[in-house]
């Protein structure tokens, strides 16, 4: 699936080396499966045509999802200490967390998900591992 919104990619080590955040961009997220078949988050902006991939299997810390009916959630990732915090229309961000959700199938912890006003993830029964 692929959504074109803006996204703002803050970099969680900068702020120890004293150096500013990028702004928020015009850009595309799409989710897919590589040749080995891990799924990943690729991140396109018109400068970076070929994109940047972030791994998904055991590489998501949180995902911020308390604001998801105005449009606005976030991705934390482990590896690199990036977040992505995405802004566009709420139906396609639903769409995408959805089929984001899916991809996981059974390795999304309850933990990971953030949120106080998407009962559609807190209504799901996960398996803790």
């Amino acid at each position: 699936m692929k959504i074109i919104c803006t996204v703002e990619v803050s970099d969680r080590n900068l702020p120890s080396l004293n150096l500013p955040s990028k702004k928020s961009v015009r850009s595309s997220l799409a989710i897919g499966k590589s040749g080995d078949k891990e799924l990943y988050i690729l991140h396109q902006t018109n400068q970076n045509g070929s994109g940047k991939k972030y791994k998904v299997k055991n590489n998501i810390a949180n995902l911020f999802v308390k604001f998801i009916n105005e449009g606005k959630a976030t991705i934390r990732f482990k590896e690199p200490q990036h977040d992505l915090a995405i802004k566009c229309d709420s139906i396609q961000l639903k769409g995408f967390l959805r089929t984001l959700k899916t991809g996981f199938g059974r390795e999304l912890r309850k933990s990971v998900i953030n949120n106080s006003k998407y009962p559609d993830y807190t209504k799901q029964k996960f398996e803790t591992y």
